[in-house]
């Protein structure tokens, strides 16, 4: 799947924020008062949580986004949390950050885990209610920044019943009004508890022109509807594309409304996964479904894309944070058949690299493999220890040299690759260029053959930015290609 304009995509994410506390420790005993395990503190960290997740995640996978949202007052009592937070937003260098300055405090859970084992979850959050000049000016405040950057291609509202969606309708209408894809993630009330549930019913039908809506099981449930009976009113009645459904361990399901009968629904079964921490997962589910939607993406590939995103995020403890390098290799782990486990491999480089191993990146095509390819490899790996090899997917190739290559597919290509000794690891990359992987494992050498001056070398700034090695490899087969074997085959 080529996922390479990503990068070209900007978010605007409206939503609330929340900030997370992680007290860590040990746990070896029990309590002697209480049936409670122990928990010997060790360090505190924060993270950012609620939509500012969801912003993380967008930006982990390359996209430009735009943030609105709520602050809290100057004369808060709890500056100091506040401030990490601001601390942890400017670290994204996010494109426009709006906060209004309406709350009191901000909202903040409290985890604690022992021995990467999350054992309680404190939630000091409450809902905010805006009045209605506030509510104007946070409505204007989404005016001007969309006139502001015409760039803006799609709209995400992220409702955590905190405060800053107060009005989906008028966001929705904003969408529609400035052309942008619309996406909700929204906040189902789970204190109603009447049979029939109309108060959600009736927020869930505020999101009528909405192009796309993710609800997960347990939201569902919520609804006092029957599953297949909600999906199909929300389908048909609702949206004006699709309907995205997470079951956890069932997977996910996409339901077309009427117009796109002729898609129906589509389904993918969850991944068989190491499980560590779900916690914060349904912002990957919005971040990669967000990027990959109308992007000219086959639904089935951004079903598969979403699940394996999802699939490497729950191997981590915490709040759940992709990027672009770990979301592209869990989907080639999954989705093509490949006997290697591409995530533990780049769990393995990082290892080495704290072991000071010398590593060593190249990439390429090496559609026809041939003697030059050879020597080349050779020499690349005498640079270092360790040999990193990136190789093109197919649709990345076909940008380069057109339609009729690559004349081997990518697990073909990587198969020959694999088996040569003194190649230590050999990754997939489907954007343009290897830029994310350089900038993941900043590399201690780059390496490309003679056919490139340095300055014509894709990712040598940002080696050189950190210190790293450029080196330019000859051989004595410089006049062998597989662009000139094909020919001379045709």
């Amino acid at each position: 799947m080529d996922i390479s304009n990503f990068k070209d995509q900007h978010i605007l994410v409206i939503g609330d924020i929340i900030l997370e506390r992680y007290w860590s420790g040990h746990s070896s005993r029990i309590s002697p008062e209480a049936p409670v395990p122990v928990v010997h503190y060790k360090k505190t960290e924060f993270k950012l949580a609620g939509t500012a997740n969801l912003v993380a995640n967008l930006r982990g996978l390359g996209a430009k986004v735009s943030f609105i949202s709520l602050g809290v007052h100057i004369d808060s009592d709890s500056l100091e949390n506040y401030h990490q937070c601001l601390n942890e937003l400017d670290k994204l260098s996010l494109i426009h950050l709006e906060l209004l300055p309406y709350l009191d405090d901000i909202s903040e859970h409290i985890r604690i885990f022992a021995s990467d084992h999350q054992m309680l979850n404190i939630d000091n959050s409450k809902k905010r209610y805006l009045n209605n000049t506030q509510k104007k000016i946070f409505i204007k405040k989404v005016k001007e920044v969309l006139e502001k950057d015409q760039t803006i291609d799609k709209i995400i509202i992220s409702d955590y019943g905190l405060g800053a969606v107060f009005e989906t309708t008028e966001l929705i209408a904003l969408a529609k009004q400035y052309k942008k894809i619309s996406l909700i993630d929204p906040y189902i009330n789970t204190n109603i508890s009447s049979k029939f549930n109309s108060s959600n019913l009736a927020y869930i039908n505020k999101c009528q022109d909405a192009d796309y809506l993710i609800l997960n099981n347990q939201q569902m449930n919520l609804l006092k509807l029957e599953q297949e009976d909600i999906m199909d009113y929300i389908a048909n009645n609702i949206l004006s594309s699709a309907l995205l459904v997470t079951s956890g361990k069932k997977g996910m399901k996409l339901i077309f409304n009427a117009k796109y009968k002729d898609v129906g629904t589509l389904e993918q079964i969850a991944l068989e996964n190491e499980l560590s921490d779900i916690s914060g997962v349904g912002d990957v589910v919005c971040a990669s479904f967000a990027l990959c939607a109308k992007n000219n993406v086959n639904y089935n590939d951004i079903l598969k894309f979403t699940n394996a995103a999802c699939g490497s995020a729950v191997r981590k403890i915490g709040i759940s944070l992709v990027d672009i390098v770990e979301s592209q290799l869990a989907y080639a782990d999954l989705y093509y058949n490949y006997e290697y486990n591409f995530l533990r491999k780049i769990q393995e480089i990082k290892a080495k690299q704290l072991e000071n191993k010398k590593i060593v990146f190249t990439n390429g095509c090496f559609d026809v493999f041939h003697i030059g390819h050879l020597t080349y490899l050779k020499k690349a790996k005498d640079a270092g220890d360790i040999l990193v090899l990136a190789v093109n997917s197919d649709e990345s190739i076909k940008k380069l040299k057109g339609d009729l290559r690559p004349v081997n597919n990518l697990q073909a290509r990587m198969d020959v690759l694999q088996e040569l000794e003194f190649v230590d690891y050999v990754l997939p990359f489907y954007e343009d260029t290897p830029c994310n992987f350089i900038e993941y494992f900043k590399p201690d050498v780059l390496v490309k053959g003679t056919d490139y001056k340095e300055s014509e070398i894709i990712g040598a700034d940002i080696v050189k930015k950190y210190g790293g090695q450029i080196a330019i490899i000859a051989h004595e087969y410089n006049d062998i290609s597989s662009s000139k074997i094909i020919e001379k085959i045709n």
